[in-house]
């Protein structure tokens, strides 16, 4: 399963690529990872992006691809990379963008969080790091926009390559996967039953797990005649 997310950051990305420490975290990159280089060259990424003057603003996007799989093989890596790069910049020419990835194959398989105490379990996974230059113009550079506007083209992107490459995809494994629902209900409860007519979102709540609810067409015809 190939989960794809957009985020953009200011600075720090190459450190935290190559260092690997974060706060609630004990283990340096070499130790929790190998990290096998998809794409492009972080130092010239890193300086493009410092090059850009340094306003508070996000100045970089940051992507990862998730993998459900324990084991992705390096090909299929170097594919999907190659695959989300020309669908994600379809806009732009190879020489307007600077495009950097590597792919980080776990050697520790779990880690616990020092802060919450929670038992991770992590997977491999691809980052890739694109400065938001324009390198034609010196102007900005930004494929994705506004995000909540075009957010059925990334998922697209992701359920494109899901398919390509037989990879799980996020939509099926909720689908089918009766104790990930419950997991992500489970996760939902304390933030869903607040402020306005609380009682009726309890209520509803409770419906969809007692009749072991998994489709918008299922919901709708177990509400008919009770609201």
């Amino acid at each position: 399963m190939a989960i794809i997310r957009v985020r953009g950051g200011n600075s720090g990305i190459a450190e935290y690529l190559r260092d690997g420490q974060k706060q609630g975290r004990a283990f340096n990159r070499d130790e929790l990872d190998m990290r096998v280089c998809l794409d492009g060259n972080l130092s010239l990424t890193d300086s493009i992006i410092n090059s850009i003057p340094d306003k508070s603003q996000d100045r970089y996007l940051h992507i990862t691809i998730s993998f459900r799989e324990s084991e992705v093989s390096i090909e299929t890596l170097e594919a999907v990379t190659q695959d989300y790069k020309k669908l994600f910049l379809s806009s732009y020419k190879d020489d307007e963008v600077n495009f950097y990835a590597e792919a980080h194959l776990p050697k520790i398989k779990t880690i616990t969080d020092r802060n919450t105490g929670e038992e991770k379990e992590r997977k491999p996974h691809i980052h890739i790091v694109i400065p938001k230059q324009n390198l034609l113009t010196g102007g900005s550079l930004d494929p994705v926009g506004l995000y909540k506007h075009h957010e059925k083209f990334h998922e697209a992107i992701q359920e494109n390559l899901n398919q390509k490459y037989n990879l799980e995809s996020p939509k099926d494994f909720v689908r089918l996967t009766d104790d990930h629902q419950a997991q992500i209900l489970s996760r939902v409860k304390a933030d869903t039953f607040k402020g306005f007519r609380s009682e009726v979102k309890k209520e509803i709540f409770g419906l969809i797990e007692k009749e072991n609810i998994s489709s918008y067409a299922n919901f709708i015809k177990s509400l008919e005649g009770k609201y």
